[in-house]
């Protein structure tokens, strides 16, 4: 072993500390946005064997027309039809691990620590649980991407394979910090084939190129993906996920929650944009909501791609007025809040809509219910968590059961056809 003349990091490291910053940080992005537009229970509902809300769906009708005096007939009535949308509650639970010795060593002074046990847990567990959640309350049964270009298997076990989604399905958001996460692939939407027996984990995301990097443990597990597959949240496809936002507002065929689409109150209006999203032609599409009574407030819900092209689309058309300072000039904006002949539409940044989409909708409309809408870890004073019978273990449970339930669909649009500006 050569000897030292000096004594430096490579002799004396072990007799330095480490030091850490007083706390763990979350630098992920926030992505609570319909938990936070959505009370849960609004208005008291309750969750029992289902939850029904009643629609009207058409107006009365059928009224009769004369000249003064007239002793005609009357026409035979069309009556008003009210009937109930249903659904379920659906359940998210969201496991997190901890061994003993991880517990101990948490429970000490700062010191020798620099988290505790309680904010690994929220940083782990609820964060991940609300995330989940929201993936479903957003995009559930409709998929997280759509599969435009997939590369040749590599490896020799484990086995690793690039998927490359399509500009209209991509979100940066569904894929940031989702390394290590389980996803499957299915040939189609709804009725579909599963291609992967095993789970599908993330490996490497490549943004700038709508690029992911799967690995599985068989080569049979990735080599079966093709284009137009759909990749969804490992376990969260068909009847086990609930409806999201997207899915019941993108459905115009069959049956939805109970009713008929083909009422034209329960199905929202669509619009083709192709081409970046303007303040013009988010007043162009929701016209024909206007004209089926929506009025007041709307929301309006983009990827940061599109807020981007609204806030440009914003500035572009401002003029300078006594607010000009000729030392600053400030421009931008938080929120985007523009006007219609009804009122007011709040534009949202939430950062899992996908590029090619944007939806507006009036909140009040729309219901997020359950027993536990929200994450908990503790049920009729039950703490949800056991100790392993095998291994020195502890699991801690968050728990969510809930649903996402439209009273009106007529006064919601859906806008698909997105191409953001490269820049």
């Amino acid at each position: 072993m050569a000897v030292s003349q000096n004594i430096d990091f490579n002799v004396a490291l072990g007799n330095l500390k480490q030091t850490y910053t007083k706390d763990l940080e979350d630098n992920r992005p926030a992505f609570s946005v319909l938990q936070e537009l959505l009370p849960p229970n609004r208005d008291g509902i309750e969750v029992g064997d289902k939850l029904n809300i009643p629609v009207v769906l058409s107006h009365q009708g059928g009224e009769s027309y004369g000249v003064s005096g007239s002793t005609a007939n009357l026409r035979t009535p069309v009556a008003i039809e009210i009937k109930d949308a249903q659904t379920d509650q659906f359940e998210i639970t969201q496991p997190v691990r901890m061994p003993f010795g991880m517990i101990s060593k948490a429970q000490q002074s700062g010191k020798a620590r620099f988290g505790d046990k309680a904010r690994l847990l929220l940083l782990s567990g609820q964060v991940g649980a609300k995330r989940s959640l929201e993936l479903s309350l957003l995009h559930g049964q409709v998929g997280l991407g759509k599969v435009s270009v997939v590369s040749a298997v590599t490896g020799a076990g484990p086995f690793s394979i690039d998927v490359t989604f399509t500009a209209q399905s991509w979100s940066d958001g569904v894929w940031g910090a989702s390394d290590n996460l389980p996803y499957d692939f299915y040939s189609l939407i709804t009725a579909g084939v599963k291609r992967n027996t095993g789970d599908c984990t993330v490996t490497a995301v490549d943004f700038a190129n709508r690029k992911v990097t799967f690995q599985a443990p068989a080569a049979a597990d990735l080599n079966t993906i093709q284009v137009n597959d759909v990749v969804f949240s490992a376990g969260a496809y068909s009847t086990t996920q609930m409806p999201g936002l997207m899915a019941i507002v993108s459905t115009v065929t069959g049956t939805l929650l109970n009713l008929p689409t083909s009422y034209s109150m329960w199905k929202a209006k669509q619009v083709v944009v192709n081409g970046p999203l303007t303040f013009g032609k988010i007043v162009s599409g929701i016209s024909p909501a206007v004209s089926h009574g929506a009025d007041g407030e709307l929301t309006c819900l983009v990827s940061p791609k599109n807020w981007a092209d609204l806030i440009k689309d914003l500035a572009s058309a401002r003029r300078l007025d006594s607010s000009y300072n000729e030392k600053t000039l400030k421009n931008g904006a938080q929120a985007i809040e523009y006007k219609y002949s009804g009122g007011k539409i709040n534009v949202v940044l939430h950062p899992f809509m996908k590029d090619g989409e944007a939806v507006v909708i009036p909140v009040d409309n729309y219901f997020r219910v359950g027993s536990d809408p929200d994450p908990t870890m503790k049920l009729a004073d039950l703490q949800l968590q056991v100790m392993s019978s095998t291994a020195n273990v502890f699991e801690f449970r968050f728990w969510s059961a809930s649903a996402l339930i439209p009273n009106i669909l007529g006064t919601s649009v859906y806008f698909s056809g997105i191409t953001p500006n490269a820049s």
